[in-house]
């Protein structure tokens, strides 16, 4: 009986293995799942408030050489479809993931992780970010543009982050004449905004550094006097370019002590002297606070060097593609400062 058990036993395992395809013949084959791999344009998990940062899927593969199908999926959950991604990080401090999750056309998916720390922004952050995306090329038409005080040494730096500098002043041009859109025979505000391009000011910084003398030009008003224009013309210029270019990078660089003496022999502001190089500074600093605006004082610059008296261009014999009041070593010491104050950390 046990003999008889152990043969029929024999007969159905051996009936089942031909039947399963158990000879070695089977063409079946089993699927692999994808990989998945998620990369980012900087080398750094530690990131600035609102900084953006590509990131891309491109790299992921099916080891089956099937097609893929991509969702990202941000600290807030919402889901985004396609291989690339540009995200924007938050304005807050905080620890984010973003998840990457591929699909197979079979079905079988994979999942990976990119991790980032933002960190706390300033009122320049902005500014840098929107060098930085210039520099990774994610943005081909950023622009800085500097109205009044300026310098030739800003722009190769600049260019060499893929940002294009432009600059508008004239010499004795008042900033009332900024905001008179009345009189079109004069310097407007709307001069300005062709530079701009076709973006709305999100690919633009507008650096503003018209000085007290700039009023007293067309008025000669007293020093007291000449603060509340300046002021009141300030407000006005950012007020009405906000309207037509709603995405402003406004920054605020005062102007340099000092003046041409020979262009100005009239002028009642020589901001060598200390009270009114103090008035200029209370005019931006209460602009800046109020408005909530990056503020440059190149002007605290300039006092803290012993010699700055020595920097202040004091003839009229220079070739300047526009004025400037500072000799060219002292035009690149200052405008290193203001590099130092808005490029991106490397």
């Amino acid at each position: 009986m046990h003999k008889t058990a152990s043969l029929l036993l024999s007969s159905i395992l051996s009936f089942l293995f031909i039947g399963c395809g158990g000879g070695g013949g089977s063409t079946a084959s089993l699927h692999t799942p994808p990989v998945a791999i998620a990369e980012k344009n900087i080398s750094t998990e530690e990131i600035e408030a609102g900084q953006t940062i590509t990131l891309d899927a491109t790299r992921s593969y099916d080891p089956d050489g099937g097609s893929l199908t991509y969702i990202w999926i941000d600290q807030n959950h919402h889901k985004i479809y396609g291989p690339r991604y540009i995200w924007k990080a938050p304005e807050n401090e905080e620890n984010c993931t973003i998840s990457l999750e591929v699909t197979d056309d079979e079905g079988l998916t994979d999942k990976t992780e990119v991790t980032f720390k933002v960190t706390a922004s300033d009122l320049f952050t902005p500014i840098k970010n929107l060098i930085r995306d210039a520099q990774n090329g994610t943005y081909q038409d950023v622009t800085y543009i500097c109205v009044g005080d300026s310098t030739d040494y800003l722009e190769p730096d600049l260019a060499q982050k893929n940002v294009t500098a432009k600059r508008y002043a004239e010499v004795g041009l008042p900033a009332s004449e900024f905001v008179d859109d009345n009189d079109t025979s004069k310097r407007s505000w709307k001069h300005i905004l062709p530079l701009f391009g076709d973006n709305q000011g999100e690919h633009t910084i507008l650096s503003l550094s018209l000085g007290i003398n700039d009023v007293l030009y067309k008025d000669m008003q007293e020093l007291q006097t000449a603060k509340e224009q300046l002021e009141n013309d300030l407000k006005s210029i950012i007020q009405k370019i906000k309207v037509e270019k709603p995405d402003t990078h406004f920054l605020l660089t005062m102007p340099n002590r000092g003046y041409d003496i020979n262009s100005t022999p009239n002028a009642h502001i020589n901001l060598q002297l200390d009270h009114q190089a103090e008035a200029l500074q209370e005019v931006y600093k209460n602009i800046a606070e109020e408005l909530k605006l990056p503020l440059i004082d190149t002007i605290a610059y300039q006092t803290e060097q012993n010699n700055w008296q020595e920097w202040i261009r004091n003839d009229n014999n220079q070739s300047y593609h526009i004025y400037y009041h500072l000799k060219p070593f002292a035009q690149e010491i200052v405008a290193d400062y203001i590099l130092e104050k808005i490029l991106p950390a490397d």
